[in-house]
């Protein structure tokens, strides 16, 4: 009984094995169905019950992948050693030390052709993490850090913009106008939160690109 409730669960991972190693070994474009179904050795109508289409699994993948950057959001929301701004600061930290070292098949996202699979992950990537942003607001607005009347939507305008804004696969943007704007999402938030300039310590992008090299 337990093996038959098992099975289902299987499968769907092993599609998702079959498909990551293709996507990396032929590229996005090139990786069709039948590839992901004859390396998952499963039949083609069993990937459609899993998986509405290639773009469907790609998604399912790239957030396999990027479960990382969330588990460790959510961690640090759930401590009840740090206060908001603390939560804050070091969630800041670790986004931009994660996207230091991002898995190299989110590189396929940001080509021409996936602009449509692109912008879905960073709607979905956007919706998980709004609740989580939230709760901290809310946690800071008691603490009388925070100074807002919308937490869910604070944290909805903060990640809709930053994951849009610093997407280098939607903007290409040169480093001095990229320092500019990351100044510019600091103030930003300071002001949607309602704290004293210099309160949250957001990583510089200098940072980040130093990281890069």
């Amino acid at each position: 009984m337990s093996r038959t409730a098992k099975e289902p669960e299987q499968r769907k991972k092993d599609i998702l094995k079959a498909a990551q190693r293709l996507f990396r070994e032929k590229g996005y474009e090139k990786t069709v169905i039948s590839d992901i179904v004859k390396l998952a050795g499963i039949a083609q109508g069993t990937f459609y019950i899993y998986y509405k289409s290639k773009e469907d699994v790609f998604l399912a993948v790239l957030e396999n992948l990027s479960e990382e950057r969330v588990g460790k959001i959510i961690d640090i929301q759930k401590r009840e050693d740090l206060n908001a701004i603390q939560k804050f600061n070091l969630i800041a930290k670790i986004e931009f030390d994660l996207k230091r070292r991002q898995d190299d098949l989110f590189l396929e996202l940001h080509t021409e052709k996936n602009a449509g699979v692109h912008q879905k992950f960073i709607i979905n990537s956007i919706n998980k993490l709004i609740p989580v942003y939230a709760s901290i607001i809310e946690q800071g607005v008691i603490e009388g850090a925070f100074n807002t009347k919308y937490p869910k939507e604070a944290a909805e305008y903060m990640l809709v913009a930053t994951g849009f804004m610093f997407d280098p696969g939607i903007f290409h943007t040169n480093l001095e106008d990229l320092k500019i704007k990351a100044k510019a999402a600091e103030d930003i938030a300071e002001r949607i939160l309602g704290v004293h300039k210099g309160i949250l310590n957001i990583p510089n992008i200098d940072q980040l690109v130093k990281g890069e090299n």
